[in-house]
Order: structure tokens, then C-alpha cells, then sequence
């Protein structure tokens, strides 16, 4: 779900299995999935605890009398019997409308590869709207090439479409987002195309699509990140989207916020001139990155920051002008500047959503948060 670099390697999440999950190595990545060897397993996780960076603010009540938002969460499972996101699900599900599986990915002659997760299971049991997440990552790296030649055949259009509205019927799904993320600028058009023929195939059997979209301030038609995504068509052809404000600093990049709070609302305010507000779900992230000097930044899960600070004696200093929280520390003689969301960011991104009428918020990911990231949400609900 992520962002506006070019991904040359990314270490998958797919269900590979352990031992193979932990040998991949991760160049650069939009979105924090993760092995082990590249998260920051320094820590152990205080689930009680929250960075000490700034006390929440509350809504204007009087101003925005209705400021309950939707909420879904994005799933996945990073090997086999990992039950992270299954558990934030379980024990949160009263604030969650919808999810997400990170299921299905396709192939060259336009079919789909990959099985429903227990999450839908749990999304029926529980009355939640459940939505096949179908993405690009393959091989470890977000194929392009791949969408180009199903974007670019017609026939391979029709088949992937056809293929996608039998899946959600066989499987009992509401509907489906793509994740096609790094699609070429030049292949705008085509996607386009993909997207109005799905979308209209799905809506008239009476399912729903969406479309997870790289968060941008301008449509720079040659942008290599997000020159492939026409806002306002696709604002138009889906039932809703995601704008996937995180990863404004990334993992292959230097460090600085994931999300900063002057970039969200620039992102919104482009958005909401092409998109619907009542369409966006506002991306939110549950994680931050550890970047130490000469190697590319580890993943660290919001709900272990903290112990990450405390671990090294060190506390947040909150920003006021980026409103997130970040800490230095050195280990080994090698310094490490970790920057991340919390509890206190999460609530300002919240009001941007409330103010700007959007639908709601998009978590990237279940299983990376804490009780207190929870109470947030649990406030605009």
C-alpha cells in the first residue's frame, strides 16, 4: 500500500514459508512486508505503553457534529500460522468495518494466484465487509512488466476481469481493491481501461470496487511513481479508494517521517479536487523505520517503539511542524534515527479526515499496533 519511489527489490510477505521469508533482502519497499532479518527485533513488545510525545486533541464536536469514520484494515499473513494480524482483527473488530486480505496477486494470461485467509472467515462471522486485495508483488519485486502486458491486451483485460468477479462470487467477498503498485506512466491509459472494465463487470453483479492509489500533490503525467493513476477517472469508476499516505520516507531513502503531518494534508487537499472526499480512505500507517547509518532501514512496528527507546535510554522528541515522533540512538558505535507514527500522529491524521469529510481511514497493517493506537480510532467512532 504505499508510494511515490521506484521499488527495484522488495522482500515478500507472501506465504513462502519461514526459512525462505527470512533470506530475502529488501533494497527498497513501499510497504512494510516484511521478513524478519530486516525488522528491528531489538525489542520486546510493551503493548501497555505509549511514546511520550504528545497529549491527543480532541475533535471540535461542535464544528464536525459527525466525525465517526470508516475504518479498515489491511491483512496479511508473513508465514505460514503467523497470527498478528488475526489477532489485532479479533480483538479490535468492534472498530473495524472492513478488511482487506492481501490475497491474491495475477498471472501472465490474466487468472489469479492465491486462497482466501482466515480473515474472511472472520469478516463473515462477525458482519464485516471483506474486500480481496489483488496486487503485483511477485518474485520479490512489484512486477510491472506483468501489468503492462495484461493492461496492454484487451483479451487479457476481459479474461483478468471475468476471473476477478468469479472469485469474489465463489468466495464470498463484497468486492475487490487493487494493489497495483510501479505500473509504468506510460501504461496510464491501459490501466484505466482495466479498471472500467472490472469495476463495471463487478457492479453489475452487484459487488464493489476500489483502487489503493500512491499518494501525490500534483499529476505529473511522467512520474515514474504515480504518473499511471488518473485521480479523477479512477475517482469516478470506483466505489472508493485509498490514498496511501505513508512512506514519505521509505525504507531506501534518508531518514525523516513516514508520514508528516504538512505532506498528508497536501495530499488531501490534491486528492479531494479530482477523487470524492466521501470516496478516500486516508492511508495510516502502524509502523515506523529504523535507519542506521550504511545499511537500509528496518521496519519497526508502532507497538514496539517504545520498548525500542526505552531499550536504549533514550526518549521521542515530537515534532511539532511534522507531528510525529522520532529518537537517536547509538549501538555498536553506529548511530540510528527511528521516526515512526504513534498514538498522538495517528489522531492528527484522524481530524485531517474528519475535516476534510473523507469516508475513513485504510490501517497499513493489522497486527503491527497497540491497544493505545486502538483508543484513537475508538474516539471517531
Amino acid at each position: 500500500m504505499k508510494w511515490k519511489f521506484f521499488l527495484f527489490s522488495v522482500a515478500g510477505m507472501l506465504l513462502f514459508g519461514s526459512l525462505l521469508l527470512k533470506s530475502f533482502v529488501v533494497d527498497a519497499s513501499p510497504y512494510p512486508f516484511f521478513p524478519f532479518s530486516i525488522f528491528d527485533t531489538s525489542t520486546s513488545i510493551d503493548k501497555t505503553s505509549i511514546p511520550p510525545a504528545k497529549q491527543l486533541v480532541q475533535v471540535d464536536s461542535v464544528k464536525y457534529p459527525t466525525p465517526r469514520l470508516s475504518v479498515m484494515g489491511y491483512y496479511t499473513e508473513d508465514w505460514p500460522g503467523d497470527m498478528r494480524a488475526f489477532q489485532d482483527l479479533a480483538s479490535h473488530s468492534g472498530s473495524i468495518d472492513a478488511v482487506a486480505p492481501f490475497s491474491y496477486t495475477v498471472t501472465e494470461d490474466g487468472h489469479l494466484s492465491g486462497v482466501p485467509t482466515s480473515a474472511l472467515t472472520f469478516a463473515k462471522q462477525n458482519g464485516l465487509q471483506a474486500y480481496a486485495l489483488i496486487h503485483n508483488l511477485q518474485d520479490n519485486h512489484l512486477n510491472a512488466d506483468l501489468i503492462h502486458k495484461i493492461v496492454s491486451d484487451s483479451s487479457l483485460r476481459t479474461t483478468l476481469a471475468q476471473n476477478i468477479e468469479q472469485m469474489v462470487a465463489t468466495n464470498g467477498f463484497q468486492g475487490v481493491q487493487f494493489d497495483f503498485e510501479g505500473v509504468m506512466p506510460s501504461d496510464r491509459a491501459n490501466l484505466t481501461a482495466l479498471i472500467q472494465e472490472t469495476a463495471s463487470l463487478l457492479h453489475a453483479n452487484g459487488y464493489k470496487f476500489s483502487v489503493a492509489l500512491p499518494a501525490k500533490t500534483v499529476d505529473s503525467l511522467n512520474d515514474h511513481w504515480t504518473g499511471a493513476y488518473d485521480y479523477t477517472a479512477i475517482g469516478n469508476l470506483a466505489d472508493f479508494v485509498t490514498i496511501m499516505t505513508y512512506d514519505e520516507h521509505w525504507a531506501g531513502d534518508t531518514a525523516g517521517p513516514v508520514a508528516s503531518y504538512p505532506w498528508v494534508q497536501q495530499v488531501i487537499a490534491f486528492a479531494i479536487t479530482h477523487i470524492p472526499p466521501e470516496k478516500i480512505y486516508l492511508g495510516v500507517a502502524a509502523y515506523g523505520y529504523n535507519w542506521a547509518a550504511g545499511s537500509p532501514a528496518k521496519v519497526v512496528m508502532e507497538k514496539s517503539m517504545n520498548q525500542l527507546a526505552i531499550n536504549h535510554g533514550v526518549t521521542f522528541t515530537w515534532d511539532e511542524q511534522e507531528k510525529e515522533s522520532h529518537f537517536t540512538y547509538v549501538d555498536n558505535g553506529v548511530e540510528h534515527t527511528v521516526w515512526g507514527e504513534n498514538p498522538a500522529g495517528l489522531d492528527f491524521k484522524m481530524q485531517l479526515a474528519v475535516q476534510n469529510h473523507l469516508k475513513g481511514i485504510a490501517i497499513w497493517r493489522l497486527g503491527f499496533t497497540d491497544d493505545a493506537y486502538w483508543n484513537v480510532i475508538s474516539a471517531y467512532r
